[in-house]
């Protein structure tokens, strides 16, 4: 489940607790002090699990998945208009990661935020994503669904990605989330374009 609780807020530049009242929009930060949104605007808000992640874990294999946003029909339908705009269909994407010591991650947009889980399973990270897709907007509510696979790459030995790196290369420099130009796709590609340099 989404965690209802105090979240850590990071960005490039600085780090506030904020409760889950405080929300990220493409236009800045709702229901916080004006004058802390001028901070926020330029950097990306992140949520990192940081009690159950390790920053010196590996990354083995990536996997970019999608899958339609809500209800299928309608994202079908709204998609006839996002796909001129955006270049892409009523999705959602993920990026989903493998450890070298069998950890699993899920990275996404969730709310505005740039979200990192560790997971307890493949399956686990899977259908995390697969049930945001679902929800529009309802999480607690939404239903399990497929996904389909976009892009996958396995490091080769040589190559040393760690969790960290991802976090600080990848995820910061993402910046604020925007349906058009900055949106799930965006950042998943992203990643994917990141591992295979």
């Amino acid at each position: 489940h989404l965690q209802k609780n105090n979240f850590l807020l990071t960005t490039q530049c600085t780090r506030m607790a904020f409760t889950n009242t405080d929300m990220i929009t493409p236009l800045g930060l709702i229901n916080a002090p004006a004058k802390l949104v001028d901070k926020y605007v330029r950097s990306t808000p992140l949520y990192i699990d940081e009690d159950n992640i390790d920053r010196t874990d590996e990354i083995w294999t990536i996997e970019v998945r999608n899958a339609w946003e809500g209800h299928g029909l309608f994202a079908a339908i709204g998609s006839l208009v996002t796909a001129p705009l955006a270049g892409s269909a009523v999705t959602h994407w993920w990026v989903e990661i493998q450890t070298t010591d069998y950890d699993f991650y899920i990275a996404q947009w969730e709310y505005g935020k740039l979200v990192l889980r560790k997971c307890s399973s493949k399956n686990c990270a899977r259908e995390y994503g697969q049930k945001y897709a679902a929800s529009g907007g309802f999480f607690d509510k939404a239903k399990n669904k497929g996904s389909e696979l976009k892009e996958y790459y396995s490091c080769p030995e040589w190559k040393k990605r760690t969790i960290g790196e991802f976090i600080n290369k990848c995820m910061k420099k993402q910046g604020i989330y925007g349906a058009i130009g900055n949106n799930s796709g965006h950042f998943a590609l992203n990643a994917y374009d990141w591992i295979r340099k």
